[in-house]
């Protein structure tokens, strides 16, 4: 035992987060019990109670208790002002429901978007939150009180540090989602800043932070319940929803679960490359445009494979015209491209050949069957697939009911892929990856390999 102690020495602790639940779904009180204010211009009501963010029916923070009379509130069309007892502003609201119960007076209600406690107009150097429905990834070495196991992400940037820690429980706690499916938290973080940061400041890196995540987990995930440190203790708390999905299966990681020092290193550039991204308008609408498309792609469910190939087709050619058309110039003047060249030449950029990988036989055997059809490679098949669905000719839907849910899906894995590594691309990103089209393993990118550097 105390050779182990020894072994963890050295090793940090795992970052405690300062909300937790003890199961999925579970509501976390901001207020309980006791007394806040509803404010309008007209009158103050005070209201003994809760307020919680709760998951459902929809992620957000809710308030309900005891009146001492029945109010008006209800009618109010402007959203309300919802305070503490000693008349800090929590944020604003609107009343869902008032009545009588038991013989006593109740209100319920919902922020409109932002509950805030304490004074978001101080600066911090450290900002603490969670991150609910993450997947796990073994990272650097940390510790609990009890062992010691890989789940740390540090991402070393040039103006702070991000720390994402996989719990200690984090099996356990997949294994309850998988049972009741909803909201856990799988992981806490930690920024810490260089420089002093207000809430307000922060609005702009929790955004970049949130879309990291999804590229990262390729489902909607963002870090939730912001917290501000200052000298070791917290000074403001930020709740909201975002944008979470309940628990599910659907959807998987470009990136390998197991994460090597060079990896995590070159997810810091591409945590930095957003950042780049972000400052300048067209470019920040391009990748929220392509991390958005490509989850909606990946997380459909598999009675959907149309939609996950229109829409991962729609961000190759967004690629094609931002990446070699506008930033590379490598196609110049008015040309009559057809959406298969265009991805064969966007593909062909990022070093992947055009034919069907080996692992889909279905695409093979459909292409060896049709060649009298002009289709000849794998860029042929999804843009066949695709044409099919999106264009209404009798003939195309004669296709398009012939063409088999293997078919479907090989398309679709295919064209997702295709999209990830594009993503991957313009984001700097040199680490290994996974491929999807193989059946287990992480490689290295085809922009890297001997053939292409």
């Amino acid at each position: 035992m105390s050779s182990n102690k020894n072994y963890l020495a050295d090793v940090p602790n795992y970052i405690l987060p300062l909300v937790n639940m003890d199961h999925p779904n579970q509501s976390i009180f901001l207020i309980e019990n006791n007394k806040f204010k509803i404010k309008t211009v007209k009158e103050e009501v005070i209201v003994l109670g809760n307020i919680e963010f709760k998951w459902f029916p929809l992620a957000g923070v809710y308030f309900e208790g005891k009146t001492e009379y029945l109010t008006d509130l209800g009618r109010e069309t402007d959203n309300l002002d919802i305070l503490t007892e000693n008349d800090e502003l929590l944020g604003k609201g609107f009343v869902t429901r008032e009545g009588m119960e038991s013989n006593e007076f109740y209100i319920k209600g919902v922020f409109a978007l932002d509950c805030i406690l304490g004074d978001p107009t101080i600066p911090v150097n450290e900002v603490r939150f969670v991150i609910p429905n993450m997947i796990g990834f073994h990272g650097s070495g940390i510790k609990d009180d009890t062992m010691g196991y890989s789940g740390r992400i540090s991402l070393k940037l040039d103006d702070k540090e991000i720390i994402l820690d996989k719990l200690p429980d984090f099996s356990e706690r997949i294994e309850e989602l998988k049972k009741v499916g909803g909201y856990h938290i799988t992981y806490s973080g930690k920024i810490t800043f260089k420089h002093s940061i207000t809430l307000k400041d922060l609005e702009q890196e929790k955004e970049i932070l949130k879309h990291f995540l999804q590229i990262l987990s390729g489902k909607h995930i963002s870090g939730l319940f912001f917290m501000g440190i200052f000298k070791d203790e917290n000074v403001w708390r930020h709740f909201r929803s975002d944008s979470i999905e309940p628990y599910h299966h659907r959807g998987s990681s470009c990136f390998p679960t197991f994460l090597k020092k060079e990896d995590i290193d070159s997810l810091s550039t591409l945590y930095g490359n957003i950042e780049k991204f972000w400052k300048e308008e067209d470019q920040k609408t391009m990748i929220k445009l392509a991390a958005g498309w490509y989850l909606e792609a990946n997380t459909k469910p598999y009675y959907q494979f149309d939609t996950s190939v229109i829409i991962s087709q729609s961000a190759l050619e967004m690629f094609y015209n931002w990446l070699l058309v506008e930033k590379e110039k490598i196609i110049r003047g008015k040309t009559n491209l057809s959406a298969a060249n265009k991805i064969r030449l966007l593909i062909a950029r990022i070093g992947l050949k055009n034919e069907v990988p080996e692992k889909f036989v279905e695409l093979q055997k459909f292409l060896s069957d049709n060649k009298s059809n002009n289709e000849e490679d794998a860029v042929d098949a999804i843009v066949l697939y695709r044409n099919a669905i999106v264009h209404g000719e009798f003939e195309k839907r004669i296709k398009l009911q012939n063409f088999t849910p293997i078919f479907k899906r090989e398309a679709m894995q295919l064209s997702i892929w295709y999209l990830e590594l594009c993503i991957l691309y313009v984001l700097g990103y040199e680490g290994k990856y996974r491929n999807r089209t193989k059946l287990y393993g992480s490689e290295v990118l085809p922009w890297n390999t001997e053939k292409n550097i």
